[in-house]
């Protein structure tokens, strides 16, 4: 799994959606669960907070490299990578699986958002994973011998 090298770069509008299925009985009557990860699955705006040339990521302008790896990202079928952030909720820093939103960008686009308003990222979840490391597994318990 790729990870996305966040040197240089700003991440704003750090942000949590839940899905909610609800029902509405009517006369004040409702009903809600909560479905998936109780803590919500975040989302990231990644902003090049600096002047188009200034600075460089492994030898390549940010927004170049950026380009690059959304390219990559989306050669490997939407593959999810690791961004390493801090959590505004703890101040530690946590490796979180991410992918780009946009489907369909082009390189004037990504510069335009990225110099701009930001892209956007989304939290991924693959079974078994948590957070960026993988979860241990449970082996079934060993029956001994009567």
């Amino acid at each position: 799994m790729e990870t996305l090298n966040t040197e240089g770069f700003l991440f704003t509008n750090i942000a949590s959606e839940w899905t909610v299925l609800k029902a509405d009985f009517g006369a004040g009557y409702k009903a809600a669960a909560t479905v998936g990860a109780l803590q919500g699955t975040r989302s990231w705006t990644i902003k090049i907070d600096a002047l188009p040339h200034a600075g460089t990521v492994e030898t390549k302008t940010r927004a170049a490299y950026l380009w690059q790896f959304y390219r990559a990202s989306k050669a490997a079928g939407d593959a999810p990578f690791t961004i390493e952030l801090e959590d505004p909720e703890t101040g530690q820093r946590r490796n979180y699986l991410a992918s780009f939103t946009n489907h369909r960008l082009s390189y004037e686009v990504l510069c335009a958002q990225v110099y701009g308003a930001g892209l956007e990222l989304r939290e991924r979840r693959i079974r078994g994973a948590v957070a960026g490391r993988t979860a241990r597994r449970r082996l079934p318990a060993r029956r001994r011998a009567v």
